[in-house]
């Protein structure tokens, strides 16, 4: 569900990217296992387009 948090690549790199607004939450989430976190890949956007409309 991560990729329908952001609509391009440049919004991912910001969100999840190096010092991206997800890296503390997740920081604050994994650290009582004593973890941090390294990097967030997301990993494709997972919905449907269509560029030239659907087929009959």
């Amino acid at each position: 569900w991560l990729s329908y948090v952001v609509d391009d690549w440049k919004e991912a790199r910001e969100v999840y990217g190096p010092n991206g607004k997800m890296t503390g939450i997740y920081n604050e989430i994994l650290g009582d296992l004593d973890l941090e976190v390294l990097g967030i890949i997301p990993t494709g956007f997972g919905s449907i387009a269509t560029r030239k409309g659907c087929l009959d």
